[in-house]
């Protein structure tokens, strides 16, 4: 299987370029040769003049390919010194048990590698003497902590997972409508596989500025805080490639919308405003997942992104008369009467779902309906203060059993 098929070479390499830049480590993705298969994104100086010899060029490759052998053998990261005695970490991408490539991060030193004594190759002890120039270069490669380099495999591990998962997703999705359009059974099925995997479709514009603010952060203020921000986009992860019941716990589902809104407050510093005001009191009753988070986020990239001076978002939710009320506003840019006419017509939404492409709606009506059939409300209406609001209703349920789901009492 080609690497290609499982994702856009531009993207990955976009992908590649954005954690780079976010953490500071050296990234390239290699073939089973340890041939790089893409551009080398943030590479140090002295591995960059290394390279520029073809024998350890080569050893470089070897170094590389060992490494990304090492981690198919182990299932999971491996983190290594390589012949020159820096600290890399490989993760493979492994579909239905075929290797097809590794994304290798790291050129960094650390201040305690007893842990990281994993050698695939023996040390090239004539580095400096083919190339002395060498020697001042190796000692510009910063020395990090092991927890910061463990916990950047570890995202870069959830990084990949998540690209493997949106194949194996897209490719269902395709047998799905391949085996027949018009019949019902066929779009029963295909929205239950789609309840199960929306919640997992982390858009990768939010991946690319998140892992960018991160970045910024860290430049500004120091590791602390860019640690923060790693931390909150690799729970959002975590929430988002989920493979459980497609219901979570409101509880649950605003955790990873302040994790979300964390992240954009840090790219955007005070020009973006954000409260929540959620009764503790329905924190263990059922919702979607990522019911609310898709609202937040199309308030965020709709409403507020397009206003120069941003603006402020806010989340209410409480209970009322046996139902869960969620209500999102923003005073972003709005929209047109036409469009808000057209998203509160469902009927015409049903007839005309490109029309909501990229917006994630379309989607939450359907799961809406589908867990709730007539006993939800999703509207929109214009806020007097500029913007939009959102108001979602849905039945209180807090129990789910063999696929039914009982009334809370």
């Amino acid at each position: 299987m080609k690497l290609s098929e499982i994702i856009s070479l531009d993207l990955l390499q976009e992908i590649q370029d954005r954690f780079a830049s976010a953490t500071g480590f050296a990234a390239i993705t290699v073939d089973f040769q340890g041939k790089p298969v893409l551009k080398y994104s943030n590479f140090s100086r002295f591995c960059t003049k290394l390279r520029e010899d073809e024998f350890f060029y080569n050893y470089c490759c070897q170094s590389d390919a060992h490494s990304a052998l090492e981690a198919v053998r182990k299932g999971s990261l491996c983190i290594h010194r390589c012949h020159a005695g820096l600290i890399d970490f490989s993760v493979p991408i492994i579909v239905e048990g075929e290797y097809v490539a590794s994304v290798m991060c790291g050129q960094v030193k650390a201040d305690d590698d007893t842990g990281l004594k994993t050698r695939l190759l023996e040390q090239s002890d004539d580095l400096f003497t083919v190339h002395p120039e060498l020697r001042e270069l190796h000692g510009e490669i910063p020395v990090l902590p092991v927890r910061r380099i463990k916990d950047t495999a570890n995202l870069l591990s959830s990084i990949v997972d998540f690209v493997v998962d949106q194949f194996y997703a897209r490719r269902q999705s395709a047998r799905l409508l391949e085996e027949g359009r018009r019949q019902e059974e066929l779009r029963r099925r295909i929205d239950e596989l789609e309840m199960t995997m929306t919640h997992s479709r982390a858009a990768p514009h939010f991946l690319f500025n998140a892992l960018s603010a991160a970045g910024r952060q860290a430049h500004m203020e120091g590791a602390r805080k860019a640690e923060d921000i790693i931390y909150a986009i690799a729970d959002m992860l975590r929430y988002s490639m989920r493979s459980a019941e497609p219901l979570v716990t409101i509880g649950q589902e605003m955790q990873n919308v302040r994790n979300y809104m964390f992240v954009q407050r840090a790219r955007f510093g005070e020009l973006i405003s954000f409260e929540a005001d959620v009764d503790a009191g329905i924190s263990e009753y059922l919702a979607p997942a990522m019911s609310v988070q898709t609202l937040v986020e199309n308030a965020v990239r709709h409403g507020l992104e397009k206003k120069d001076n941003l603006g402020m978002l806010k989340v209410r939710g409480w209970r009322s008369d046996g139902r869960i009320c969620f209500e999102i506003s923003d005073d972003g840019a709005g929209m047109t009467k036409d469009r808000m006419k057209f998203i509160n017509d469902a009927d015409r939404l049903a007839a005309s779902p490109q029309e909501l492409s990229g917006s994630g709606i379309l989607s939450l009506y359907r799961k809406l309906k589908y867990f709730y059939g007539d006993d939800c409300k999703l509207r929109f209406a214009e806020n007097p203060d500029g913007g939009v609001i959102v108001r979602m209703e849905f039945s209180m349920r807090k129990n789910v059993h063999d696929g039914g789901m009982e009334q809370a009492g």
